[in-house]
This record gives structure tokens, sequence and C-alpha cells, in this order.
């Protein structure tokens, strides 16, 4: 898991969360980061790449964006490039890492037929339909879906899905459609599709 703007502290809490929701047969593992440096993204990575051992990556669900406001012309380029940086440049070094596994998983004997190697991306209408006072968050929201869209164009021939998921709300335990569990369950259906299917 990486993540950017949040204390260790809360980085372990939220840790332990996942882990006392999960199977004991389950195991959950963490990486504490600042998803927008890249240096030590890829120095992250390596190391998930250890711990997995011979375990085959089968998914990733990237989920990094300061989510806050911005007033337009008043916000700091400086603040905009940071955003960029983990929005965009953490995605677009996450999947070079990926990239290389995923193939590897579909060309393998064991797996070519089975293995559905898939690269999901949390977003949200402001891709498509920008906020003025959001407008650093929705500068990055287009970049990652334009960029999302490039890799799934490239690679799906290869057997590799990257898809957009677009959470149209707050996500809330109460929420009727935007809740935890019916997200965790559509984030799961995309996984399971294959490149070539349509999305709905």
């Amino acid at each position: 898991m990486t993540y950017s703007n949040i204390s260790r502290s809360n980085f372990e809490n939220g840790s332990k969360t996942v882990k006392s929701a999960t199977e004991e047969n389950i195991l959950v593992d963490s990486v504490f980061v600042d998803a927008s440096d890249t240096k030590l993204l890829k120095q992250a990575l390596e190391e998930v790449r250890e711990r997995l051992g011979k375990t085959q990556l089968e998914c990733i669900l990237f989920n990094a964006a300061r989510v806050g406001p911005s007033k337009l012309m008043d916000f700091p380029v400086e603040d905009i490039e940071k955003d960029f940086q983990l929005a965009v440049s953490g995605l677009y070094t996450s999947a070079a890492w990926a990239i290389p596994q995923f193939q590897h998983f579909t060309t393998s004997t064991n797996n070519s037929s089975t293995s559905k190697p898939t690269f999901l991306v949390t977003s949200g209408a402001l891709y498509a339909d920008p906020v003025p006072p959001l407008f650093s968050l929705s500068l990055c929201r287009a970049a990652q879906f334009n960029l999302m869209n490039s890799l799934h164009q490239q690679y799906k021939p290869r057997g590799v899905h990257f898809a957009v998921v677009v959470v149209a709300g707050f996500v809330a335990d109460n929420a009727p459609e935007c809740n935890p569990k019916n997200v965790a369950q559509r984030m799961w259906e995309i996984h399971m599709q294959s490149p070539y299917d349509k999305e709905k």
C-alpha cells in the first residue's frame, strides 16, 4: 500500500484495521512511502517485489491523490506540480514497475489461461466534469484517465487489463451506492473481466 500526506501512525492504524477485517489465512502486508517521491516509490515497489517472493503479482489498486481545495489563480504552481507528482507520476511509476511482472504472469505456462493481471485506479466524475475549487485534483483525475486509456490500448492485446473505477460520490458506510462493500464488489467484478469486455 502506498500513501502520501499522512502520518506513519495513521498509516499503521489503517493497516491494522485492514488486517483485523481479513480472514486468518490471508496475508496482509504494508509498506509506508510518500508516493510523490519517485525515488522512494521505486524503492518501496522493489521492497514489495522482495516480499512477494515467488508469489505472482496479479492486481494493483492505485488510490493515491491529494483530495483538497485549490483556488484558481491563488493555488501555487509548485503545489500543482506536487499533486501531479503524486497522482500522475506516481501512477506512471507504479505501472512501469508492474507491467513486466504482469506480462510474465500472462506468458507463464501455468497461468496463461487463468491469469487476470489488472491495474485499477480509483477516480471520480472530476476527470470529465471539473470543479473550479478543486481544479488541481480535477487536472490530476483527467491526466490519470488519459494515461490509463493509453495503457489500456497498449497492453490490452497482451492480456493486461487497465481500468479506471469511477466512484461518483463520497464513500461512506451509510451511502446507498457508494459504500465500501459496493465499491469493493465493483472492483472485484472489473478485475475478473477480460480486457476486451465492454465496461459498464
